[in-house]
């Protein structure tokens, strides 16, 4: 009998190989499994975001709809009430009705100091009420502004005395993290004159 030939380790560094390859593919598995949890956390915050900001176009239409005394006469049809500033001020009466040309863009949406709020709290003009800031819930409150627009249907007078009105509200919703946010836009159209 011959003996077998002395072994070069061929076998040694071929399964050496398909380790590393195997190894791969595990790493690469894992990071897309990370990648789509991670994916799905955010489309959840963002349509918290989403439902949020829902929430408050709501209230902006509750808002317009049931305002009395000086905000109930700023959303009549008539004349231009609304302010340049978007009535800074939690307790400013006109706050967040904002007057020029796409004011929606200059507005501060964000800021919710007592003094500096240029936009509405969910739920301040309305008695709404919105759980924030914990598990699922959005990590404030969201905010909203309203604008003011001459509506002209075909065959109305066009004189300022007659005017009708519609508003574009401007509405923001955060998701549990207040990084996250959905800005949503709206035209609405009073149901009742006043």
């Amino acid at each position: 009998m011959t003996p077998p030939p002395p072994q070069a380790g061929l076998a040694l560094l071929a399964c050496l190989v398909l380790l590393v390859v195997v190894a791969l593919l595990g790493l690469s598995a894992a990071r897309v499994a990370i990648e789509a949890e991670l994916w799905s956390r955010n489309d959840h915050d963002r349509r918290i975001a989403f439902l949020a900001a829902e929430a408050a176009l709501e209230d902006a239409q509750r808002d317009i709809e049931e305002a009395t005394d000086e905000r109930g006469l700023m959303f009549a049809d008539g004349a231009l009430r609304f302010d340049a500033d978007c009535g800074a001020g939690l307790n400013n009466p006109r706050l967040g009705l904002c007057a020029g040309p796409s004011a929606w863009l200059g507005a501060d949406l964000i800021e919710a100091s007592a003094t500096g709020a240029s936009s509405v709290p969910y739920g301040h003009l309305t008695g709404s009420r919105m759980p924030v800031a914990g598990g699922m819930l959005p990590a404030r409150l969201p905010r909203y502004i309203i604008e003011d627009f001459p509506l002209r249907e075909a065959g109305a007078s066009a004189e300022p005395s007659d005017r009708r009105r519609i508003f574009r509200i401007s509405a923001i919703g955060f998701g549990r993290r207040e990084s996250t946010r959905v800005l949503l836009q709206a035209w609405y159209r009073r149901a009742r004159s006043g």
